[in-house]
This record gives structure tokens, sequence and C-alpha cells, in this order.
């Protein structure tokens, strides 16, 4: 009877064990940068913000990026690693620095807030429907309302 509860408390305490000691390393398909793709068709060439978000896939906690841009303005908004967000206005400088260095000739636009993002992505999905005077100004008007919540 000893030898039996000896082996039923050694089997529950290598189950327990087993089951405490996984690893929990991320996942790289995960920690990848997700972008947003757009349509060829669009008012303005977007390569240019297929660019800048080339470049901030570079910094580090950034999750998700979408970007939009007009022949004078390039907006990028993003979305931050969940155990990065106290890190945010760094890693916003950060990005704003980076494409403001490689876009001289735009004015760059960075934003990390949630509202902006939803914004522009929602901009970049439909931007193969409206000509380009609609289109640079609610790029503006996101322009606005970013700077607003600053």
């Amino acid at each position: 009877m000893k030898k039996r509860l000896f082996f039923m408390t050694i089997l529950v305490f290598s189950l327990l064990f087993q089951g405490c000691t996984q690893n929990y390393e991320t996942n790289d398909s995960q920690t990848k940068l997700q972008t947003i793709s757009m349509k060829t068709s669009h008012p303005y060439d977007q390569s240019i913000s297929v660019k800048a978000i080339n470049l901030i896939k570079e910094v580090d906690g950034i999750q998700q990026a979408v970007s939009v841009n007009t022949d004078q303005d390039l907006l990028v908004a993003f979305k931050v690693n969940h155990f990065k967000r106290f890190q945010r206005q760094k890693i916003e400088a950060k990005t704003k620095k980076i494409l403001e260095k490689h876009f001289k000739d735009y004015q760059v636009t960075t934003s990390n807030d949630l509202k902006i993002f939803i914004e522009t992505e929602k901009l970049a999905k439909e931007q193969p429907k409206q000509n380009k005077k609609k289109f640079k100004k609610k790029v503006k008007k996101i322009i606005q309302l970013s700077k607003e919540q600053a």
C-alpha cells in the first residue's frame, strides 16, 4: 500500500512539474509585423507608403502598420505590441525620425493611436473609389485629428 501511494505521489508531481515547465517563448509568426495590403489603382502612387512600412518594420515593438500618402503628406499609423505599450512615445519618436530622414520631400505624420490607425486603414481600403481631392481632404482630416489628440 505504501509503495502504491509513493508511486502515485511521484506520478502526480512529475505531471505537475511537466505541465509547469512549458516553453513560453513567443512564436515568430506572432512577432512579425503585419501590414495592410493596398490595391494598385489609387489616386496617388502608394509606393512611398509601402517603403515607409518596410522601413518601420525594423523598429522593435511595432505590431501592425498602415500608411497612405498624397503628393505632400505621408501618414503612418501603427499598433504597438502589448508589452511595449509603456514605450509608445519613444517608439513613435523613433519611427518619425526614421521616416523624416528617408522622406524629406513629404510632411511626415506618425501616430500610435488606435482611432487614427482604424481611420487610416479604412482610408487605405476605400482609396480606389475616391478622387484625388476627396482623398487629400480625408488625409488632412486624419492628420488634424492626430495632432488634436496629441
